[in-house]
């Protein structure tokens, strides 16, 4: 059987010493995904604002704890689906929402870490195909000029 061996431009990102996320940089799918996350992000801490504002004091906290639980869940599915991984044992278990010793929740943080080195990809990604063309653009000229008219 032959084997063969793709560079696929995957980088693994190792999150608090577990085991890694293995991500390409440059892969414009990701970016955007992880981009769509970012954008939806407020409606979706709205949506559990509201809810948890919206119960009455005979309500117990547990309910606001459900919602909180399923708008965890519901981004670690988005995450896993864009890297192709288990959010919840990369980090064990801790809830997405979670709010880390700097303030922010588990997931600013882990969107702070991970957006610089995707839009970095995506720039390199960007300067690569700009140097691609500007050699196939130099090659067509060249190949014009040997096939024009001489007069």
């Amino acid at each position: 059987m032959q084997k063969l061996t793709i560079p696929t431009g995957t980088v693994e990102i190792q999150i608090n010493g577990r085991r890694g996320l293995r991500v390409n940089p440059g892969d414009p799918d990701v970016y955007m995904k992880c981009a769509e996350l970012c954008r939806d992000l407020p409606g979706m801490s709205e949506r559990l604002r509201t809810q948890a504002d919206s119960l009455s004091d005979a309500e117990s906290l547990e309910t606001a704890m459900a919602a909180a639980r399923e708008l965890d869940a519901a981004v670690k599915a988005r995450l896993n689906q864009i890297f192709n991984a288990d959010f919840d044992a990369l980090l064990g278990g801790v809830s997405m929402l979670a709010i880390a010793e700097n303030g922010h929740t588990v997931l600013e943080n882990l969107l702070t870490a991970v957006m610089p080195a995707l839009e970095a990809g995506i720039a390199a990604r960007g300067a690569a195909l700009r140097g691609r063309a500007s050699v196939a653009v130099a090659k067509a000229n060249k190949r014009r000029k040997a096939a024009a008219p001489r007069t």
